[in-house]
């Protein structure tokens, strides 16, 4: 009895056989199994040539053609007004009005004649002058502005006016902490320009100085230092900043006076007396039912208390 031929699995490339080109394969497929394939055979005298993978290729975006894209308005056809609108809106972000830097991009600065005053908690600057009389650089803008944020956490200028409040301000509070024989708690330093004639606030300073309320830390041919009390901020009240009670003021006061707190108003008072009275009426409204938490907690506290008494162990 003839039995039918069995089927041999086709022979697979090895994996170091499998990135070759496919001539390459074949011949490689014929040298290890002996196995002759039609394609090697009918190209035994082909030429060998290497399978290269093709260049990469920067991806391409697809570009609109001529009718999709908006007319273009002739020139001689436009007034001046618009034309320079164009040519404005050509530079898309440089002219945008809510760029903080497009001041300085298009030289726009703010320019001040009058003599500026500084501290080291209001920085006051003029950013339309510079040292040497020109605009002022990137670097001198970024050293002026990194300066302010680091005194004061944020980039915030001044009038002189404010300035010369505050100096007013700090002396006369100096002056009382003088007079009281307290020392201030803060102090800072304020640079005045000096100036020909000197100002109203320089003068201010060295008659201050000279009483012993003000200090001169330096003084230099174009400006001098001196050192001021500063008033500390007020002490916020209430919970949690500050204790503005006795500790026990709570003895002998009312449950909505005590909910409310010991500097509490009229109002608040009466909202403290109108929770607790919905809160009562929901506890007696739970005590009705037998399965509510209310009753499953007396229950467990008066067997504990009664097994308390009698010496009972407290687990069964």
């Amino acid at each position: 009895m003839n039995r039918p031929a069995k089927l041999l699995p086709a022979p697979t490339l090895p994996i170091h056989i499998r990135s070759r080109s496919r001539h390459e394969a074949h011949k490689a497929l014929h040298e290890s199994t002996g196995v002759s394939s039609p394609l090697f055979l009918s190209n035994l005298n082909a030429v060998d040539e290497e399978v290269r993978p093709a260049p990469l290729q920067a991806p391409t975006l697809p570009i609109k053609s001529r009718s999709s894209l908006a007319p273009v308005p002739d020139e001689n056809d436009m007034s001046d007004s618009e034309m320079s609108d164009i040519r404005t809106s050509d530079m898309v972000g440089v002219n945008d009005v809510d760029d903080p830097s497009q001041n300085f991009l298009d030289g726009q600065h703010e320019t001040s004649n009058s003599v500026l005053l500084r501290d080291d908690n209001m920085e006051v600057y003029d950013s339309g002058s510079s040292s040497n009389g020109s605009e002022p650089s990137a670097l001198e803008d970024v050293q002026k502005g990194f300066k302010s944020f680091k005194r004061q956490n944020s980039v915030e200028k001044y009038t002189h006016a404010d300035v010369t409040e505050r100096i007013q301000y700090c002396i006369e509070y100096s002056r009382a902490c003088l007079q009281k024989g307290d020392l201030p708690a803060i102090t800072s330093n304020f640079y005045v320009p000096i100036t020909d004639p000197p100002s109203e606030v320089c003068q201010s300073l060295r008659s201050a100085a000279e009483e012993g309320v003000a200090r001169l830390v330096w003084s230099a041919p174009s400006e001098e230092c001196y050192t001021l009390g500063v008033q500390p901020l007020p002490v916020p009240t209430g919970y949690p900043y500050a204790v503005i009670a006795e500790p026990q003021w709570w003895v002998n006061q009312e449950d909505a006076q005590i909910r409310a707190g010991p500097d509490a108003e009229v109002g608040e008072v009466s909202r403290a007396q109108s929770y607790l009275r919905e809160k009562a009426k929901r506890q007696a409204k739970s005590l009705k039912k037998s399965n509510s938490h209310v009753n499953q907690a007396l229950r467990k506290l008066e067997e504990g208390l009664r097994r308390q008494e009698q010496g009972l162990p407290m687990h069964d």
